[in-house]
């Protein structure tokens, strides 16, 4: 009974921690709001200018601003929140895992952060940049009627949120992927069955991250492939090389 007391005193205290670094993440990104804005906005900034078109945002309502901080404010503390839930459940459960448990659930952690911080990268000076000259090549192709282009402060900081979000869920889906195909592949045997449900996923799934134009797809889903087969290449070679010479 002792025991169980404990357990429940110490996810009582992780949660409280938990809280408590939420609302300081909170308090940190208001004293920061205007320089967390202006991060956001920047690379759109940038390619409204490189299109000759009104780089400046717009907002309509007394309350939007006010509004548009808390999201922000918000979005940035539950990036904050996730890792922290993540990294406490991890801490909770080590004491009751075996030694091999508790190193892959850590390299699990370490892998999820290195993907998390990847993305982040690659999503704000790749991704988004990359939607933007899609959605805005449109407007260039209509020369001869005059458009004004004002984007809306509000609109712009959903498209980003959920933006993030639909791309972050997809990245953490190709770590599943590629765990899965780790598992799959000591099994050599069983990597022709599968390869075409590889191939039908990487396509499905660049089908649902790239702009809706058929060259985007067919080129992630071309890289993908080509990391799927050079990663068994590599695997095959590295179990080729362990494989002992057998002696008469």
């Amino acid at each position: 009974m002792r025991l169980w007391s404990n357990y429940f005193l110490e996810i009582k205290y992780r949660i409280s921690l938990i809280v408590f670094t939420w609302f300081s993440s909170m308090t940190i990104c208001y004293c920061y709001k205007d320089v967390l804005v202006y991060l956001l906005i920047y690379f759109s900034n940038y390619h409204l200018t490189f299109y000759n078109l009104k780089s400046h945002f717009i907002f309509t309502d007394v309350t939007e601003l006010f509004s548009i901080y808390f999201a922000i404010i918000l979005f940035i503390s539950n990036q904050i929140l996730y890792i922290s839930i993540f990294y406490h459940i991890v801490i909770f459960l080590s004491s009751g895992l075996y030694k091999y448990e508790y190193k892959n659930l850590i390299l699990f952690f370490k892998v999820f952060l290195l993907v998390w911080l990847i993305f982040c990268f690659i999503f704000n000076y790749f991704i988004l940049p990359f939607s933007w000259n899609f959605f805005l090549s449109f407007q260039m192709k209509l020369s001869s009627i005059s458009l004004l282009f004002e984007a809306k402060l509000k609109e712009y900081i959903n498209f980003y949120i959920s933006f993030f979000y639909v791309c972050l869920i997809n990245s953490q889906f190709v770590i599943f992927i590629f765990s899965l195909i780790i598992n799959l592949i000591n099994n050599l045997s069983k990597i022709k069955t599968f390869r075409r449900l590889f191939y039908f996923i990487f396509m499905l799934f660049s089908t649902v991250l790239t702009p809706p134009d058929v060259f985007s797809q067919l080129t992630v889903s071309f890289l993908l492939i080509i990391f799927y087969e050079i990663f068994i290449l590599v695997k095959i070679f590295n179990i080729l090389i362990r494989k002992p010479v057998k002696t008469n």
